[in-house]
């Protein structure tokens, strides 16, 4: 018996498993072939149809996810959630999945999730009027969205709904010329008719519009997309009917409009949150036609709504008005500990930064040093060598003019000796000429022809051993004087030997006034005037 009990528990178990494994294995194939658009519309459809599946259907999504370690489309399924419970106005439970997705976006610090639950944060602090806590999520995450626009992450016309939402706020924080100016910034970014906001665009822009005729005519062309698409919605659009109605004192319709809102909310089970609203313009309306009995009922039933909705004291919203929650606390406690860590960080990296630069430091201090002993070294070595080499060069210099000055007196020694060899045949040839001796003739005359060809030899002799002693005389009177005759450069040559006129006149085979007269037009050809000695000139060169 016991064993038949043990048996058929066993088989109990493996069947519940067998059923509860193929049901998880029918989610996977779910979520797994569902795009995120299509679960979306799914959740939307089944919120219309019933709450409850809409409700189990996230919350398997949710869990599928987790396991599959997809956060981004945890993320997302937690906030449909969210949203079906806000339709149910149960804000505690809407308001703990936007905190949970918005923890699981904080951990993996995914920025675009994050844009999605600030956003969401900010619109449901606006519910509460806390305006400042609700404009802090809302630019947070308008900040954020336009990085990532910035950075080619997100496309452009993304901060559409951010601006659009942020214009929602103030316009129902009683700001409307900060809600018009957010709303043209939708035309920034290329508001138009396929985009998923344009029909809430344009009921937002009909509500702003001023001419109230015309904001009628807005919003009820939105109503069969609406009611197409997000039957929910009608509930919000007529009751902004209602309320340009009862301005244009088109009592008989702003009441209808007020009604139909109240009926399509508690038939469609959607923004029954919106209630208190549209029971608040309508007491408003019966009391200014008279009909205080129904003005009177109308304004219960709002107070009697609001406070199961908004009032602290509701259960769905105890903690709505102020919030400390863990996942705040959480936040705070890593902030202090990442300061705490960066602050010991930045200490460490000081003090390695210190240590680095005094041994920098040093290291610099030492090679300058070293570089300006080095420096002292060389530039002493090289003015060392330079002395050297300038005294070398002078002693070159010296010993050169010596030598020149030697050779040169050799050179006119020899000279002085041709003349005087010169002077001997001279006299000779004259005393053969006029044929004195035994000595015939034509002897006496080809000795005459080789004594004056001698002359001749004499002076390409001293030319030639002028040259190889003063090798760069006659370059550089060249260059400087080119016009001088081949008679200017052998008057300049044995000037530059000092030879007096008379030797001059001698070795050249011309008269001494002949001579005179050659200085006197070297001198003008090479420009000396009367107070210059054309020897001095002449040593020059």
């Amino acid at each position: 018996m016991i064993n038949t009990y043990r048996q058929l528990t066993i088989l109990l178990c493996t069947t519940m498993f067998s059923i509860s494994a193929w049901s998880y294995q029918g989610d996977v194939e779910t979520y797994r072939n569902l795009t995120k658009d299509e679960i979306t519309q799914t959740i939307h459809k089944l919120r219309l149809d019933n709450t409850v599946k809409a409700i189990e259907f996230c919350q398997k999504g949710y869990n599928y996810y987790i396991n599959e370690q997809d956060t981004v489309s945890a993320i997302n399924i937690l906030l449909e959630e969210s949203n079906v419970y806000g339709h149910k106005a149960q804000y505690q439970l809407s308001y703990d999945r936007i905190w949970k997705a918005h923890l699981l976006a904080n951990k993996v610090n995914h920025r675009p999730s994050l844009v999605l639950t600030m956003t969401t944060l900010g619109r449901y602090f606006s519910f509460y009027k806390r305006a400042d806590d609700s404009f802090k999520y809302l630019n947070q995450a308008l900040a954020i969205n336009k990085e990532l626009v910035q950075e080619g992450i997100m496309q452009k016309s993304t901060l559409i709904k951010q601006y659009y939402l942020i214009a929602k706020t103030h316009r129902e924080l009683s700001n409307p010329s900060s809600a018009a100016n957010y709303l043209d910034s939708c035309y920034l970014y290329g508001i138009n008719k396929n985009h998923a906001l344009y029909h809430s665009f344009r009921i937002e822009e009909s509500i702003l519009n001023s001419n109230l005729e015309k904001g009628i005519e807005g919003l009820k062309s939105v109503i069969p997309f609406i009611k197409e698409n997000d039957e929910g919605f009608q509930v919000l659009v007529y009751k902004y009917i209602g309320d340009k109605y009862a301005e244009l004192g088109m009592i008989k319709e702003a009441e209808e409009a007020f009604l139909l809102s109240i009926e399509l909310s508690e038939e469609l089970k959607s923004h029954v949150d919106f209630s208190p609203l549209i029971y608040k313009s309508l007491s408003k309306l019966y009391a200014q036609t008279g009909r205080f009995q129904k003005a009177y009922q109308a304004s219960i039933s709002e107070k009697n709504l609001d406070a199961i909705y908004f009032d602290s004291r509701s259960e769905n919203n105890r903690s709505l008005l102020y919030i400390q929650d863990k996942y705040q606390e959480e936040v705070e406690q890593k902030e202090q500990l990442l300061q705490k860590q960066k602050l010991q960080r930045l200490e460490l990296e000081e003090r390695e930064a210190f240590l680095k630069n005094m041994v920098l430091t040093i290291f610099l201090i030492f090679a300058l040093l070293m570089s300006s002993l080095y420096f002292a070294y060389m530039k002493n070595k090289h003015k060392n060598e330079k002395k050297l080499i300038q005294k070398k060069k002078e002693l070159e210099f010296k010993q050169t003019n010596e030598l020149l000055e030697i050779k040169n007196r050799e050179l006119a020694v020899s000279s002085l000796k041709l003349i005087q060899k010169d002077e001997l045949l001279s006299s000779l040839k004259e005393n053969l000429a006029k044929n004195k001796g035994d000595i015939k003739r034509e002897e006496i005359k080809k000795i005459v022809r080789t004594i004056s060809h001698s002359n001749s030899n004499n002076w390409e002799e001293f030319e030639t051993r002028f040259t190889s002693v003063n090798r760069d005389f006659y370059q550089k009177l060249n260059s400087k004087f080119p016009k001088l005759t081949r008679g200017d450069q052998k008057l300049c040559a044995l000037i530059k030997l000092n030879f007096s006129s008379k030797e001059m006149a001698k070795i050249l085979g011309i008269s001494i006034e002949s001579v005179h007269t050659n200085r006197y037009r070297l001198r003008k050809k090479v420009d000396l005037t009367r107070d210059k000695s054309l020897t001095e000139f002449v040593a020059t060169l």
